[in-house]
């Protein structure tokens, strides 16, 4: 087997912004595709045939070693390609959510999904698209989106439809507070994780409630990756997240993520292109509520600290999933790539650092070489879905089987 090339630096940021124009115009096109044609309806029996399986996953350290070490098959390409052509499909989605007045109006999960607002645990008001089948109690997954996402953008649909339509779960994706349609119900900021997590836990408890489901788990995407690793750790995950959580490119400190958005690292280096886009983002975020010129930094120190009652110290404390391994008691899996340049692999190898300290088997973290940003469904699709359809499926005690062919 040849060795993998690998792009300099200098080379791959060229490359990038270079192919920043295609990806632009593909996000033009594929969003302006979703605005005129008619979304179908989803079948009514899922791809899958689901049965009652035995014992439930405990060694999650176990199952992520083991596709650490088989191979994905992945696509030829490189990290910021993968990571601009994956996120350009949801260039006009995640534009109009910026804005309230546009925000998560014109792009939706297809039928059977429907809206629906939820109180997380503190209160705060929660969009969310949510669908389920009433016949028999079945697992349940709730689908978190990353910064300047959204219950519509195709990167967190798809995987919530993947969930319904072939896995046979019911499902709920949810908007974070502070973050598109949710950011229309109420002004409650954003925390970074710790708040969000309750969030996750409240849609799980929604699902638990208001459905036939049976077991809860979820699966978060960088901002909702760190989301579901915290509600792991809270004292009701036991309770309303029994399924366990994947966490794909989820950080593990809210302050170093922050710190790197907050400065320049130069032209030609790989975090350029992510630099630009979220600085470019923010900005126009906090421009639309009326918060002037501010930066993510400036957001954490004098609008989200303050309203939740705590120091900067204390929230990026509270944000911060290494401080809490030791109390995760659900199934965690953490998905990570060695090419992501937004949220550094150094964040899972301290998270799996921790976990052996700790001795927590239920923490496992599964590194790639590549995989960019929240990018697998792009580099390796088949290898990225069974990753979390068997974890999902172990961590509720089913097994999802191909229907047989009738002769």
């Amino acid at each position: 087997m040849t060795a993998r090339r690998t792009l300099s630096a200098k080379a791959e940021s060229l490359r990038g912004l270079l192919l920043l124009p295609l990806a632009m115009l593909i996000g033009i096109v594929a969003g302006l595709w979703r605005l005129v044609r008619r979304a179908r309806p989803l079948g009514a029996k899922a791809r899958l045939v689901m049965e009652s399986d035995g014992p439930l996953l405990r060694e999650v350290d176990d199952f992520a070693a083991r596709f650490e070490n088989e191979s994905m098959f992945e696509r030829k390409g490189y990290g910021t390609k993968d990571f601009l052509m994956v996120y350009a499909p949801d260039l006009i989605p995640s534009v109009l959510d910026i804005r309230p007045r546009f925000t998560n109006r014109f792009f939706s999960c297809p039928p059977p999904f429907r809206r629906v607002v939820m109180e997380s645990l503190d209160g705060t008001p929660i969009a969310a698209e949510v669908a389920a089948r009433d016949d028999v109690a079945r697992p349940g997954i709730v689908v978190v989106h990353g910064v300047f996402g959204s219950s519509g953008q195709r990167i967190y649909s798809d995987q919530a439809i993947r969930a319904f339509a072939d896995w046979g779960f019911n499902v709920a994706i949810i908007d974070l507070r502070g973050w598109s349609r949710s950011a229309t119900l109420s002004k409650v900021p954003m925390s970074g994780g710790w708040k969000e997590g309750e969030d996750v836990l409240a849609a799980a408890k929604w699902l638990l409630d208001n459905t036939k489901t049976s077991t809860v788990g979820a699966i978060g995407f960088s901002l909702g990756g760190a989301s579901v690793l915290l509600a792991a750790a809270h004292d009701r995950a036991p309770e309303l997240l029994r399924s366990g959580v994947l966490s794909e490119a989820g950080y593990v400190d809210a302050r170093e993520v922050v710190g790197i958005i907050g400065r320049n690292p130069g032209l030609l280096s790989r975090e350029h292109l992510a630099y630009r886009l979220f600085t470019v983002s923010f900005s126009e975020k906090f421009r639309c509520e009326g918060l002037g010129r501010m930066s993510i930094t400036d957001y954490f120190e004098r609008v989200s600290a303050p309203y939740y009652g705590v120091s900067v110290e204390e929230l990026y404390d509270l944000d911060s999933v290494l401080n809490r391994v030791d109390r995760i008691r659900v199934p965690a899996l953490h998905l990570h790539a060695v090419d992501d340049w937004v949220v550094h692999v150094e964040h899972a190898v301290r998270l799996r650092e921790a976990a052996v300290k700790a001795g927590n088997r239920l923490v496992g973290v599964c590194i790639k070489p590549r995989g960019a940003h929240c990018a697998f469904s792009r580099v390796a699709p088949a290898w990225r879905d069974r990753v979390a359809r068997e974890f999902f499926a172990a961590t509720s005690g089913v097994r999802l089987l191909e229907p047989a062919v009738k002769d």
